[in-house]
């Protein structure tokens, strides 16, 4: 296990211990969506990238943690996300907004509560990464497609796997996979 797996077990764990025993005591107002932080690791398809960076890297995010309500079917959600990693001289620092659709996937009254989503918006990418030949970097502005599965725990935790696109750059591809928990804070 990596020292950056390390570092985030523990937060992790804590949440959803206290999650739990939340979970089963809490009254659900499904009108409200609630919005919170996210923290996860993000594991990058690149050969190149993990190799010169290695195959964890930190993601972090603000998002939506309740999909569900009186309203059925699709509902609108938003995204704010950034991955970075630095190791050996090398960086990358990404960061997306996207805009899509959630879809809840069981039944509103249960505590744990299945959901999938999918946005399409902006990225930033900045890298300066070393490799086979030389040394690639650049900062560029385009296109994040998202995909995401998760699970709600009770009212306020998030579970989730979600795979990001971005366009390849100098022959690098940032896409990737993060897997991540998100509380739920703000209610509006």
């Amino acid at each position: 296990m990596s020292s950056m797996s390390r570092r985030l077990l523990l937060p992790l764990s804590a949440m959803a211990l206290i999650a739990v025993p939340a979970a089963s005591n809490a009254q659900y107002s499904y009108d409200q969506n609630m919005v919170g932080p996210e923290i996860g690791v993000f594991q990058p398809n690149s050969a190149a990238l993990r190799a010169e960076l290695g195959s964890e890297w930190l993601s972090y995010g603000l998002g939506q943690t309740r999909v569900y309500g009186r309203q059925t079917g699709p509902r609108k959600t938003t995204s704010w996300n950034g991955i970075s990693q630095t190791r050996n001289g090398s960086k990358v620092f990404m960061a997306s907004a996207s805009f899509g659709y959630v879809v809840p996937l069981g039944q509103s009254s249960s505590n744990f509560r299945p959901y999938i989503a999918g946005r399409f918006g902006g990225s930033y990418v900045d890298y300066a990464v070393d490799v086979d030949g030389g040394r690639l970097g650049g900062k560029k502005t385009g296109w994040n497609a998202n995909a995401e599965f998760g699970i709600i725990i009770g009212q306020n935790i998030t579970v989730s796997a979600r795979y990001d696109a971005f366009p390849e750059y100098d022959g690098l591809s940032f896409n990737g996979l993060s897997l991540s928990v998100k509380y739920g804070m703000l209610r509006f």
